[in-house]
């Protein structure tokens, strides 16, 4: 029975997963508040258990946490099952709100099993609506939130999705990204210093974003003198990209790119043409399809041109 269990990944996990006499209020009758729990009657001798068991935890897998199932074996939990008067296996039982709702015994056909499963939430419809969220939709809620620069909503979607797949690389990249980003650089070193997978391209590419800051760190203090010398004199290249780089990495990144286009546009080819430099360098480490990369990109272009 539980050879597909290897199988199933962190969610999976969540919302197919073994129980005991000591886990099953826990587990089964709190956690029937929130979802309806079907449960799942075993023993390792039964043969139709095995059967049944890859069919029952597909139906509810593909329900993305609207149902959940909890497996039970009678062998091992003996007094527990005599008080829920199982009186053979397979039994399958659903408790949603702490009471029963429905059930049967004995193998059963996938396709029964879906007609089951389908009423189980037809009687439990606030289910239906408590799904919890898997991690390509919080992977693209992160996203939105990053090319938005918007890093205090993006850093809870990351650490939720570092709970359904720990080290998850993108996550891990993304949630470093957003501690720079607000200023928090050692906390976003040592996340990437945790990770596993240090040779993933989203890992290798937060690192440039962690080295830009390291290089570039400036006090609160030195922001502001950078700023009375900017306003004095906005000519002054050399002052002007340090105060651009000051910016950028204080998570300031739209106010930094309009002070380069700014300079690029009073003078393209100084210092080796490192305004452009500077610019490319910042779109490249935004993201091809962050909002303000693709703006900066539109101005830089026309810049190009005059």
């Amino acid at each position: 029975m539980h050879n597909t269990q290897d199988m199933h990944n962190t969610q999976d996990m969540q919302n197919v997963y073994d129980v005991t006499t000591q886990t099953f209020n826990e587990l089964v009758v709190e956690a029937s508040h929130s979802h309806p729990i079907i449960i799942q009657f075993w023993a390792n001798w039964c043969e139709p258990c095995k059967q049944l068991a890859p069919n029952l935890e597909s139906v509810v897998l593909s329900k993305n946490g609207a149902v959940k199932l909890a497996r039970l074996d009678i062998e091992s939990n003996k007094e527990l099952a005599q008080q829920m008067q199982v009186k053979s296996v397979p039994t399958v039982a659903c408790v949603y709100k702490g009471r029963p709702v429905d059930g049967f015994t004995g193998n059963t056909p996938k396709e029964d099993v879906e007609i089951f499963v389908k009423s189980i939430l037809e009687k439990c419809p606030v289910a239906e609506t408590e799904t919890t969220p898997d991690i390509t939709t919080l992977m693209e809620q992160s996203e939105l939130a990053i090319k938005a620069c918007d890093y205090m909503t993006a850093m809870p979607l990351y650490i939720e999705m570092l709970e359904l797949v720990p080290d998850n690389p993108m996550a891990t990249a993304g949630l470093a990204i957003c501690y720079i980003n607000i200023g928090e650089i050692e906390a976003g070193k040592e996340i990437l210093e945790a990770s596993e997978y240090q040779d993933n391209d989203a890992i290798i590419n937060a690192k440039k974003v962690l080295n830009m800051a390291l290089e570039n760190t400036s006090s609160d203090e030195e922001v502001i003198v950078f700023k009375n010398l900017y306003d004095i004199n906005p000519s002054d290249m050399k002052n002007g990209l340090s105060y651009a780089q000051a910016l950028f990495v204080s998570a300031r990144q739209q106010q930094a790119i309009d002070i380069l286009l700014e300079l690029f546009s009073q003078d393209k080819e100084w210092n080796g043409k490192a305004i452009k430099k500077e610019l490319l360098k910042y779109f490249d480490i935004l993201g091809f399809d962050n909002a303000i990369t693709i703006t900066g990109r539109k101005k830089l272009s026309s810049l190009l041109f005059i």
